[in-house]
């Protein structure tokens, strides 16, 4: 369509363009042709003469319709140069220098369709590069935190084959350390299983209408049984009842993550507040916090990245992939999540749509 329009307004300019040429010329050459039939008229110049003079008027005509229409089109064809010069350096990977449009007529409309196919490839390139380097960084990160715990399971286990442990209760002591390396091993298969599910385009939802406030209780009730004694827990839940739209597994997996990422990083003795609340009528907002040591900005920007963790001693044993997961389930349901630290308390915000009445109907 664009291509047709294109020729259509090319081969207008260049009809206008001939057009204005030739008239001009044509004026010229009907000026001169008059002057010089009044002085063959009044017999200064002879016919024969006079027909000289017309074939140059005649070819001073045409250099004028030449000179003209070169003039009126070279702004066209210096634009046309332009937009190929531009597609050149795109051609060549460079992204950076888009093409000038100007006017408003196909050729712009061309030069804009132009910059913003070049400005989306220029998108895609750095996503496949940023893709690029966090595979890389997801290797050698999972390298990472595969080899150290089967380290340390094989040099145990290299132990106990060759009987180096004085009394029952060391061997006991060795298994049992292998045992919990074996199952940080399987908690980090399992979360990153996990994300790699939430991270996949085929990702499929069971959504259904929840009630935000009676699942974070529910969730509470079997938390403050096995909560430590010096950890308080403080809930601030809306007196309003809260709906939301959500694959109800996965929320809960989300929220598991998000308290028992602060019962496990909070100071103690500590406090966890749990708080629930309407935001302009549309979203639902849950905010976790747990007191905490001062966390930089930059640490609160790669909270939410695979394997990152503030204690980067991983004394706490934890995979590092658990916020990651909040990310990507929050992301996968139209929300928005963020971390922040204020008077001492660290605190992880989600934004949740609220269910719309379509949903509530269907339920």
């Amino acid at each position: 369509m664009l291509k047709n329009r294109l020729f259509a307004s090319l081969r207008t300019k260049l009809l206008v363009n001939i057009v204005v040429s030739m008239f001009i010329s044509t004026v010229l050459f009907i000026f001169l042709n008059n002057s010089l039939l009044y002085e063959m008229f009044v017999e200064k110049i002879s016919f024969i003469q006079y027909q000289s003079y017309m074939r140059w008027v005649f070819l001073l005509s045409i250099v004028v319709f030449i000179f003209i229409f070169s003039i009126i089109f070279r702004q066209t064809l210096h634009y046309i140069r332009e937009m190929e010069r531009g597609i050149k350096r795109m051609a060549s990977g460079n992204f950076d220098r888009l093409i000038k449009v100007k006017g408003c007529d196909e050729l712009a409309s061309l030069s804009q369709n132009i910059n913003k196919m070049a400005s989306e490839l220029k998108q895609k390139f750095e996503d496949e590069r940023q893709l690029e380097k966090e595979k890389t960084e997801l290797i050698m990160n999972v390298s990472h935190d595969l080899r150290t715990p089967l380290t340390s399971m094989l040099g145990f286990l290299q132990a106990i084959k060759e009987k180096r442990y004085e009394s029952s209760e060391e061997l006991e002591e060795y298994v049992d350390i292998i045992y919990q390396k074996s199952k940080r091993l399987q908690n980090l298969s399992n979360d990153l299983f996990e994300l790699t599910k939430l991270t996949s385009s085929g990702v499929q939802l069971d959504n259904q209408c929840v009630s935000l406030n009676m699942v974070i209780q529910q969730l509470l009730n079997e938390y403050e049984s096995s909560l430590p004694k010096d950890v308080h827990l403080r809930k601030i839940l809306s007196s309003e009842e809260i709906i939301i739209h959500a694959d109800i597994e996965k929320f809960i997996r989300l929220l598991e993550n998000l308290i028992s990422n602060a019962i496990k990083h909070g100071l103690r003795p500590g406090e966890i507040v749990i708080e629930t609340r309407i935001e302009n009528n549309q979203l639902a907002v849950i905010e976790i916090a747990n007191r905490s040591h001062e966390i930089t900005v930059e640490k609160l920007n790669n909270l939410f990245n695979r394997f990152y963790q503030i204690d980067q001693s991983r004394s706490k044993g934890g995979s590092g992939l658990g916020l990651a997961i909040v990310k990507s389930i929050v992301q996968i349901h139209q929300g928005k999540v963020n971390a922040s630290f204020k008077d001492g308390y660290f605190s992880i915000t989600i934004e949740w749509p609220l269910a719309s009445e379509k949903n509530l109907i269907l339920e």
